[in-house]
């Protein structure tokens, strides 16, 4: 392997963890992407129940947003699960989880979880 190649490679894994620590702290503070923190419709903060999401079905979460999918995958982002969650977003067409159509965040956690 070159060294060029192993300089990309490692660039990509900073930049996967960066992403991995933004959604961490994003859902510790139940911000998304710096806004103030908000209610979801049962009245708990934004990512408060993302410890749970990994129990709830899909079925039973339709309103999904970006930092519960974030804190979800994250929680998953293993270094042996990294490379099957990148070929499941390019699979919806996309190389970043905030890329995604909010119709796709369901689709996309349920593959995770089967992980």
């Amino acid at each position: 392997m070159s060294k060029v190649k192993m300089l990309l490679d490692v660039v990509q894994d900073l930049r996967n963890l960066t992403d991995s620590l933004e959604t961490l702290a994003q859902a510790m503070t139940g911000t998304p992407d710096g806004a103030q923190a908000s209610e979801t419709p049962q009245g708990k903060p934004a990512g408060e129940d993302s410890a749970n999401s990994s129990t709830v079905p899909v079925a039973e979460n339709p309103g999904l947003s970006i930092v519960e999918l974030r804190a979800f995958v994250a929680e998953r982002s293993t270094p042996e699960n990294r490379p099957k969650i990148k070929a499941i977003l390019e699979r919806h067409g996309v190389r970043k989880l905030t890329e995604l159509q909010e119709s796709q965040y369901a689709a996309v956690m349920s593959e995770v979880a089967a992980l």
